[in-house]
């Protein structure tokens, strides 16, 4: 009997020790079992997938937003797309890199968790689970795409808790079913992270002039942290209140560009706010701007906003009239109701004002070489001087209905002052209205009276009257008067005057 009861004992020692074998090794990756299968982790890199919806809805965020002193901004958003070596929407990842890899049984939950492990990209060393072969395992993967230490191992729960919202949270769940007889070489788990926050950056272009000054840049609603549950169908909760987060606007400007770095933004789908603080180009400061933008989470978006001249009439016309500073020999535009620079037919430079030149005729010593002066406008090329049909298009009349020998009253005003509540602002005359456009004024194209320069100084006209040259292939150059409601007339130019320039885009 003595026998008996030592051959149970050892019989229970032996099942005890066989069960305490198949038990769980986390941090090292292992499972212990008769039959143990490797999985090699293989990191691919981060995908930029573009979704129809974000496809649908870039032609509705397109927008137009007056800007003013007859300059307009125009208003696109695009999804980026990835570029790298490896295919057209992934991005590698940096070499150092942390990401953590959990490994769960059939399905994500803490009674089902099998291990869990850290490595680095770029590093191969030791990127082996042994797991058991048979049955389904479930892989969740993450990182901040840094080289920061991933303590959440999964083991006491499914919640990565109070990520930062500035943090470049990455996230990929896969699935894998082991089979007997493989090995790492077959089972090869290919890691595709994707990103769980948005991704947003801001080019601004300029056709009229230098940027001088950008400040307050931000986009709203920022949430400061969020919670990944690892097994939830809606992986992200967000936490707190959302608030604005701004841009890094780059030190130097002074260009015709400005470009942000991408910055990220913690947020669920919505209608995001871009906010512009103020903004200063070619002398116009506008405040408080604002456009709406249909974001969604995990996505990586440009913003382009291009400051450019009024698009009416089947032109888009310069903001005001073309200047040349001799100083600094650059060509720009003045403010909408300046009368700016006097050009004389097929010259680059102007002519000077000054009462030492009270008789001056056009000579390229003088006036620089033939050409249009409106392509020397930075960038250059991009604009040019009007054709005598855009010229004349503002000031055409229009009959009250086909075929109509009755014509409607023309659709101008002609203002004793561009700000009719300044009287130091210049005269001129206004398209697209019949009445003083008052605070609206900046959405009409405009046309202050210079006058112009009969071989004389100073302008003839000058407060009552505008001359503006164009020029086309098929007419040459061409002189458009402009001395009121009814009068808009076009005629050859003279070779021995000088006139108003107002360029259109290319």
């Amino acid at each position: 009997m003595k026998k008996n009861i030592i051959a149970k004992i050892l019989c229970l020692l032996f099942i005890l020790t066989t069960i305490s074998g198949c038990g769980k090794e986390a941090e090292n990756g292992t499972t212990s079992e008769d039959e143990a299968v490797s999985v090699s982790v293989n990191i691919t890199g981060v995908s930029d997938e573009e979704s129809s919806s974000t496809k649908a809805s870039e032609n509705s965020n397109k927008k137009i937003l007056q800007f003013g002193g007859g300059t307009q901004i125009t208003s696109s958003i695009v999804q980026d797309k990835a570029s790298s070596t490896k295919s057209s929407t992934e991005t590698a990842l940096d070499d150092s890199v942390t990401y953590r890899v959990i490994v769960y049984k059939n399905s994500v939950s803490t009674s089902n968790w099998i291990a869990s492990k850290q490595f680095t990209v770029g590093s191969t060393s030791d990127n082996i689970f042994t797991l058991t072969s048979g049955g389904t395992y479930v892989f969740v993967c993450y990182s901040f795409n840094n080289t920061s230490n991933l303590s959440f191992d999964g083991s006491t729960g499914n919640i990565l808790s109070d990520v930062s919202g500035d943090e470049d949270l990455l996230y990929e769940q896969t699935s894998m079913n082991i089979t007997n007889g493989t090995g790492a070489s077959q089972n090869v788990l290919n890691i595709v992270f994707g990103h769980e926050f948005s991704r947003l950056r801001v080019i601004f272009n300029s056709e009229i002039g230098n940027i001088t000054a950008l400040s307050n840049l931000s986009f709203s609603p920022h949430y400061s942290s969020a919670n990944l549950d690892l097994s939830g169908s809606t992986a992200l909760t967000y936490n707190g209140s959302p608030s604005t987060k701004n841009f890094t606007i780059p030190t130097t400007l002074g260009s015709a560009s400005v470009e942000t770095d991408y910055s990220l933004f913690c947020l669920p789908s919505s209608s995001g706010t871009l906010t512009i603080g103020s903004i200063t180009a070619n002398g116009t400061t506008k405040s408080d701007l604002s456009l709406n933008y249909s974001i969604e989470p995990g996505k990586s978006y440009t913003i382009t906003l291009t400051l450019t001249g009024l698009t009416v009439y089947g032109a888009t016309w310069a903001p005001g009239n073309l200047i040349y500073n001799s100083a600094t020999e650059i060509y720009a535009f003045a403010t909408a109701d300046a009368y700016g620079d006097y050009w004389f037919p097929d010259y680059l430079k102007p002519r000077i004002l000054d009462s030492n030149w009270i008789y001056q005729s056009p000579n390229s010593t003088t006036n620089g070489g033939s050409g249009d002066p409106c392509k020397k406008v930075l960038p250059e090329g991009t604009w040019r001087m009007p054709s005598k049909a855009e010229i004349s298009a503002p000031g055409a009349y229009t009959p009250t209905q086909t075929g109509s020998t009755s014509y409607n009253e023309p659709n101008r005003y002609q203002a004793a002052h561009y700000d009719s509540s300044d009287a130091t602002t210049n005269p001129g005359l206004f398209f697209g209205i019949q009445v003083d456009p008052g605070i609206n004024r900046v959405n009409y194209l405009f046309f202050p009276y210079g006058g112009a320069c009969f071989t004389n100084y100073p302008p003839n006209g000058l407060g009552t009257i505008g001359y503006y040259l164009s020029y086309d292939s098929t007419n040459g150059y061409q002189q458009t008067q402009l001395g009121n409601i009814w009068t808009v007339q076009t005629d050859p130019s003279s070779s021995s005057t000088a006139y108003s320039i107002r360029c259109v885009r290319n």
